[in-house]
């Protein structure tokens, strides 16, 4: 998630999912669904140009609680 390089982060998700394959198929076949096909929506490389900290909201909210 936190990888900058968008060809390494294309390996190691590749390298997660077949992981996920024979650890947990169900895991595996939910992640496949819900989050490898749309990286761009979460993961670091592809959100360096908003130059924004994936956790900036999370900080806020917490200091708000």
């Amino acid at each position: 998630m936190e990888m900058t390089n968008k060809d390494s982060f294309a390996v190691k998700l590749n390298e997660f999912l077949y992981a996920a394959d024979n650890k947990t198929p169900h895991f595996a076949e939910h992640f496949r669904k819900e989050y490898a096909g749309c990286p761009d929506a979460w993961a670091y490389s592809y959100r360096l140009s908003l130059k924004v900290h994936h956790n900036m909201h999370l900080e806020a909210l917490l200091r708000v609680l």
